[in-house]
């Protein structure tokens, strides 16, 4: 599967762009995101590659960044949303912007993008709305293993241990001496 291409433009247009690579040209589509970014006919670019196979034929969607290639094929998990919509919807608003209007709900937002219906809009926030609306989980930075070893020397068990450095707001930003003595004090 071809998952980036790098080659010289051969040919641009605001929505597509020919890439000879080796000797052979792929016509690739692209939103204008992308195709703003890339250089002029003759200089050398990189596309990361989205295949979409059809029944005859297969065509290629070609992006400048991965997040836009993800948001490409999100959309297209969507039941009546296709590669067309897809790539009008990240023509006319950027990856940030397709999330936050999916988070807030706002229909009106993607039924402006040409097609882009109101069917096609409730449909991307249906279906995209969990994905979007889920916060990052905090990570945890990991308890530094000496810090458990010299509480357990002092009698504790490594569970215990763990729970009260837990315990401490901001332990993550403490040094290995202050945690001692803070799990100490209490």
């Amino acid at each position: 599967m071809i998952g980036y291409l790098r080659g010289k433009i051969q040919e641009k247009s605001p929505t597509s762009v020919i890439i000879d690579c080796l000797g052979i040209g792929f016509f690739i589509y692209c939103p204008l995101s992308t195709t703003t970014k890339l250089g002029n006919l003759g200089e050398k670019v990189s596309l990361y590659i989205y295949p979409y196979f059809q029944e005859k034929e297969v065509e290629l969607y070609g992006f400048a960044t991965l997040e836009e290639k993800e948001v490409f094929s999100l959309l297209l998990q969507c039941p009546g949303v296709g590669p067309k919509a897809s790539l009008s919807l990240l023509s006319r608003m950027s990856c940030e912007e397709i999330k936050k209007v999916i988070k807030e709900k706002r229909v009106d937002a993607l039924k402006k993008v040409p097609g882009i219906g109101p069917k096609k809009a409730e449909m991307i926030i249906f279906k995209l709305g969990d994905k979007y609306r889920k916060e990052p989980e905090k990570k945890e930075r990991e308890i530094p293993e000496e810090v458990i070893n010299a509480l357990v020397s002092l009698g504790m068990s490594p569970k215990e241990a763990r729970k009260k450095i837990a315990e401490i707001e901001d332990y993550e930003k403490k040094s290995v001496e202050d945690l001692i003595k803070e799990v100490l004090k209490r």
